[in-house]
């Protein structure tokens, strides 16, 4: 059984060396993956960043958003570059990204992000992101993991679930179940191209996720290499 821990991002945050010295404890007793979480407005350090720090202190465990807010990053090309520098200094394979579009009004308010297309923002990012790490864009430097880190998406709606299908790995949960009543009502009319098989564990995680899921041909930008011009 594979056992996580997260970083000390709850706690009010006083000092960055403690989270360097908990990621080199953290691995040396054997956990497998490090977890961050993401809200703006709390006194908690910026997940990317910390994750870098907790990469640069350690060889073997695996790193986690948990989750990364998406639409708060609204230049998608700066996060795209972002997460492939911080795949370059974890190294292949150790890298995970749990996203999801966000609940909370107040972080959108106060990263001046509008709340109400925060979905239709979080599917463009993605987008790019996909380009970037499929190297079908000029931004760089490409990840170490071979296609980008695994992408694991969190929600119960059937947006989540096309993300899954369309961009992720699986599916990462709070302290719901995928067997929650509220997911399978809004899951079960989907069609059977996209409705998830039975759960499996996702390694790192401590959550049941869907099978792997199809990725699609990721969108191609103007002015990179073998482009066609967008619509």
């Amino acid at each position: 059984m594979d056992i996580g821990i997260g970083l000390p991002g709850h706690v009010p945050w006083t000092d960055g060396r403690t989270l360097v010295e908990w990621a080199r404890r953290a691995e040396a007793r054997g956990f497998s993956t490090l977890s961050v979480s993401d809200r703006l407005v709390w006194n908690t350090p910026e997940p990317l960043i910390a994750l870098a720090a907790a990469a640069g202190a350690t060889s073997r465990i695996r790193l986690l958003t948990s989750v990364l807010i998406g639409p708060l990053r609204a230049n998608h090309a700066l996060f795209a570059k972002a997460v492939t520098t911080l795949d370059q200094v974890a190294g292949p394979g150790r890298l995970r990204l749990g996203l999801a579009p966000g609940l909370r009004d107040d972080d959108f308010a106060h990263g001046e992000v509008d709340y109400p297309t925060r979905g239709r923002e979080f599917d463009r990012l993605l987008d790019r992101l996909a380009a970037v790490v499929s190297g079908g864009d000029p931004v760089g430097p490409p990840p170490a993991t071979a296609g980008g880190p695994p992408l694991l998406f969190g929600g119960g709606s059937a947006a989540a679930l096309r993300r899954i299908t369309t961009h992720g790995t699986g599916w990462i949960a709070g302290d719901a179940t995928p067997s929650a009543p509220a997911r399978t009502t809004r899951w079960s009319g989907l069609s059977a191209r996209t409705t998830p098989s039975p759960a499996r564990s996702t390694p790192g995680t401590g959550c049941p996720s869907p099978t792997p899921a199809r990725r699609t041909s990721p969108r191609r930008w103007p002015n990179s290499p073998g482009s066609a011009a967008m619509s």
